[in-house]
């Protein structure tokens, strides 16, 4: 294993549009924002996986599952030295970033350095694929989808529509300006297919996933596109999903966004210029 220190940097990513839904598979919109992970990352003196974090004590959950993570990746690997990787935000007064995000791009960059230490260079799909055999989060609702959009969006740094492992694709180069407002936690999904019935359930996944295609085409034809442009291409969205979130999930912000974040946690977050 090469033992030189490599520097990687990496977007915290932020879903703008969908609503998970359970035993649906629908496409979220998500977005890399403005902050940048940066990690050193080299060859430690002792086995296992070391992470230093040096950013803010607001991150603590992020980081708690970043390190689940990474010992059950020491759990699959036979490494034959130990790994030391320090992490920092480019801006270090960052303290309103999404945590999903930061735990999605601190644990993909993580695979694909590791990956390279070893000669390989894998794919976006195939970090995706094989951090999902990791995370350590209790998903619900096929929130896993959740987590891979948000892996997609900051490996790929574009702003981009993720609904699984087949259809998915960039649609612009782009970052947004993000602040978290709150993080609400949800008891789970009020409604279901049992409760609605399979034909109203179907056609509220259809919405769903037809307003996050929608949002797609107004963003990729949007001139010179800042955060501003694109609250305004979403509002209209935002108007029809974020009731039907309400109603599914009992979590409703006036004017801004409601990101899926962690499993049954929405992010409430505010986009500026």
């Amino acid at each position: 294993m090469a033992g030189n220190r490599r520097k990687y940097k990496v977007h915290v990513p932020v879903i703008l549009l969908g609503v998970p839904l359970s035993r649906v598979e629908n496409g979220y919109l998500a977005a890399p924002t403005t902050a940048r992970l940066e990690m050193v990352f080299e060859q430690a003196s002792k086995g296992g996986i070391i992470l230093d974090w040096n950013g803010p004590p607001t991150y603590s959950d992020s980081m708690r599952y970043a390190r689940l993570f990474l010992s059950k990746l020491v759990e699959e690997l036979e490494l034959d030295s130990g790994i030391y990787a320090r992490i920092a935000l480019d801006n270090p007064d960052a303290l309103n970033l999404p945590e999903a995000g930061i735990y999605a791009s601190l644990t993909g960059i993580l695979l694909y350095a590791i990956a390279r230490e070893y000669g390989e260079t894998p794919g976006v799909d195939d970090i995706i694929e094989m951090s999902r055999m990791l995370d350590q989060l209790e998903y619900v609702a096929g929130w896993e989808r959740v987590m891979d959009a948000l892996r997609y969006s900051a490996l790929l740094g574009a702003i981009t529509v993720y609904r699984n492992d087949e259809e998915h694709g960039e649609i612009r180069r782009g970052t947004v300006k993000v602040t978290r407002k709150i993080v609400v936690e949800s008891h789970g999904q009020r409604l279901d297919e049992k409760l609605l019935g399979p034909d109203v359930y179907g056609a509220v996944a259809h919405l769903v996933g037809t307003i996050v295609l929608e949002a797609a085409v107004r963003i990729r034809e949007l001139e010179n596109p800042d955060g501003e442009r694109i609250y305004r291409a979403l509002e209209p969205l935002l108007q029809v999903s974020s009731p039907i979130l309400s109603s599914f999930w009992g979590v409703r912000a006036e004017g801004l966004i409601v990101s899926p974040g962690f499993p049954r946690r929405f992010e409430i977050v505010s986009i500026t210029r």
